[in-house]
């Protein structure tokens, strides 16, 4: 699967956060990342969910969700992520991943990349099945209405 760096940050936001350590520590393990710097420690904030009525096409805000952010140097490039809740490990993680993939070349890191493909199609199947289990759940539970003449 080919991903772009917006949809890689967008996955990695999802991942299971023990999935994105790991693959973080064996990438530092086996030297692939390196110089990695914290240029903003973790942050624990909210940001306010937006969203647009169906009928008015109209937006409000539903609400606030609590999240953190992170932003570290990998090299030269930098790396940042946004993660929902209180998850500073994460988000460290998922920036460093994120900073890796700016300064990295496929010809240069073939195997690494697909250990991180790996990760991020395992988390895609993941989020299609409950999205999946959710639509079924909604439609067992759907009224069929009647028409009285």
């Amino acid at each position: 699967m080919n991903f772009t760096r917006e949809a890689i940050c967008e996955i990695l936001s999802h991942c299971a956060t023990q999935d994105l350590t790991l693959v973080v520590d064996k990438l530092l393990e086996v030297g692939a990342v390196k110089d990695v710097r914290a240029v903003r420690s973790p942050e624990i904030g909210t940001v306010q969910l937006q969203v647009r009525e169906p009928i008015c096409q109209e937006r409000f805000i539903l609400g606030d969700a609590l999240v953190t952010v992170a932003e570290v140097a990998v090299g030269s490039s930098l790396g940042w992520a946004m993660r929902m809740g209180n998850d500073p490990h994460g988000a460290v993680a998922a920036a460093i991943l994120d900073g890796w993939v700016a300064q990295s070349t496929p010809e240069t890191d073939a195997v690494h990349l697909t250990m991180l493909e790996d990760l991020l199609e395992a988390t895609v199947l993941q989020e299609s099945a409950e999205q999946s289990l959710k639509t079924t759940q909604v439609l067992s539970t759907a009224i069929q209405f009647e028409e009285l003449d």
